[in-house]
Formats: structure tokens, C-alpha cells, sequence
């Protein structure tokens, strides 16, 4: 990437990280990842950093089990939270830019069906989407040089993600059920890691929305999903209500990007050509 030579990478084995890795290979890279350094582990994580002394830090570590977090609150804001302020102050003051990755479930509690620009003011709600805008607000309180990158429903070859569960469901079940009632739009990895690298690049530091384009509910997605991979399994419409997921999820999250068609512009394909395109290197289970 121009401008670095030397360039850390948290989460470097997750399903965005890995992709970086790959992207970046070229570059004199510092790979953090579970179980070799634990993030919540500040004396480790501070010391490799400034052994590395990197000009650039993406920063993909994340706790994202949605559910899960509602009972693990504390590990939750140690990782995306504690853990971010910490990498945000070490970034600060060794004149390191940061590129930090939240969510569309900070718009959790927003009402209305208009796309979300940067400028939409954020309601999170539940442990997970709290715990990632205070990841965000530590970074704005630490550190200017910062990219701050919210994006939404985020699939790609490795890692858990939508795409391959559905697939994984349709070898256990007869048929689905799968949310109707929540609108957001699918994100493949690939588009993320590119539009961030032009983002970087292009050296505005600030808020962005980087996802797919167009919207969908979980239930389209889903439907498009087994239409793609040949697969003859029913699935079947629900509310929120009715499948009872313990995490407040948001019922519109469609984001804009302003910010984006601002700057570098915004090309990225819409939602069902991405996942047509791209189905073949999502490996799926």
C-alpha cells in the first residue's frame, strides 16, 4: 500500500483480516491474532507493537457472537471496546494511522426506512452494537488520524458468516426459517478490503459506510443464497418476534455512503451481483 512499509493487522486470521493478509502480502506486515497475542492482554499487545513500530494499524479484531455478548458483557467491552482505546492510544502517540471496523447495528434503535449516512445520528442497542460505538467514540476521543469504517452483513471465504450457515442449515434441516422483517444489505469481504484500501490511500481520515449496494431482507438473502447454490430446501418468511433472537437487532440498516461517493467515489457493485459474481470463492461448508 502506498505510503506504509510497515503495517499491523488485528484478527489477522478472521474472516476480514485474512483478506487483508492476502491483499497486503507484499507489505512488511505484523499479524495479531488469538492464540499467539490476545489483545485483552495489554502488556503484550503494547510491547509487540512498539518492537513492530507500524505507520498503519487495521484494527479487524472484533467479539461479534451477537447473542452471546448479551451474557459475556464483560469480555465483550474488553475486547471491542477496552482493547480498541488501548490501540487507539498506542496509535496516537507514535504517529501510527488507524483503521477501525464497526457496525450497522449501531443504528439499532433508529426508526424510519431512509439510508443511514454517517451523519445519521447512532441509537445501538444491546451489548454487541454498545460495545462497538464505544470502540468508535474511545478512537475519537484518542486519536485524529483515524478511519473509522462501519459496514453490514459481512460474508467472505473464511470465517463464520451468513452465507455459509445457510448452507450448513440446509445439510441438518428439512427447511428454514429465516427473518423477514430486517433490511440491511449483504458485504462481501473483497469490496470492504479494496474501497478501505482507497479510503486509506486516499488520506481523508473521518467516519465511512462501506457495504454492498441496494438492500434486502435476511429472508431475500437467504433465497438468493440456495438459488446460487443449486439447493431445493424451503425457507420460510418470520418475523423478529417470532424467531426470537436474544440481541436487539436493527430493522433497517441500509447504509449510505456519502462520505465514500465524496471522495474516492462509490463503484461497488449491487448486493445480488457481488454474490453471483463472487459465489465460487466463498467455499462453501
Amino acid at each position: 500500500m502506498k505510503g506504509f512499509s510497515r503495517i499491523c493487522i488485528t484478527g489477522a486470521k478472521g474472516m476480514l483480516g485474512s483478506l487483508f493478509v492476502q491483499r497486503l502480502s507484499h507489505t512488511n506486515l505484523l499479524t495479531i491474532d488469538l492464540p499467539e497475542i490476545d489483545i485483552t492482554h495489554r502488556p503484550l499487545l503494547l510491547n509487540t507493537l512498539r518492537e513492530f513500530k507500524p505507520q498503519l494499524i487495521i484494527h479487524c479484531a472484533s467479539y461479534n457472537a451477537v447473542d452471546k455478548a448479551e451474557s459475556e458483557v464483560e469480555k465483550t467491552f474488553l475486547i471491542n471496546a477496552l482493547a480498541t482505546e488501548w490501540i487507539a492510544q498506542y496509535s496516537a502517540e507514535n504517529n501510527a494511522q488507524l483503521v477501525y471496523f464497526s457496525t450497522d447495528y449501531v443504528f439499532c434503535g433508529s426508526q424510519g426506512r431512509t439510508p443511514r449516512n454517517e451523519f445519521f445520528p447512532p441509537s445501538p442497542c444491546g451489548v454487541y452494537a454498545l460495545s462497538k460505538f464505544a470502540g468508535e467514540e474511545a478512537i475519537r476521543r484518542c486519536q485524529p488520524r483515524h478511519f473509522i469504517i462501519r459496514t453490514s452483513w459481512l460474508y467472505g471465504p473464511n470465517g463464520v458468516n451468513f452465507v455459509n450457515n445457510i448452507i450448513k442449515a440446509t445439510q441438518e434441516r428439512p427447511f428454514l426459517k429465516v427473518v423477514s422483517d430486517q433490511i440491511g444489505t449483504p458485504t462481501h469481504t473483497f469490496d470492504l478490503v479494496e474501497y478501505t484500501i482507497k479510503v486509506i490511500e486516499n488520506g481523508e481520515f473521518g467516519l465511512y459506510h462501506i457495504s454492498g449496494n441496494g438492500q434486502c431482507s435476511w429472508f431475500e438473502y437467504a433465497q438468493s443464497i440456495l438459488h446460487l447454490a443449486s439447493i431445493k430446501t424451503k425457507v420460510y418468511p418470520v418475523s423478529s418476534a417470532e424467531y426470537g433472537a436474544l440481541a436487539p437487532r436493527p430493522a433497517y440498516s441500509v447504509l449510505d455512503h456519502f462520505h465514500l461517493r465524496n471522495t474516492v467515489g462509490d463503484n461497488i457493485p449491487l448486493w445480488p451481483e457481488t454474490l453471483k459474481k463472487q459465489f465460487h470463492t466463498i467455499n462453501p461448508l
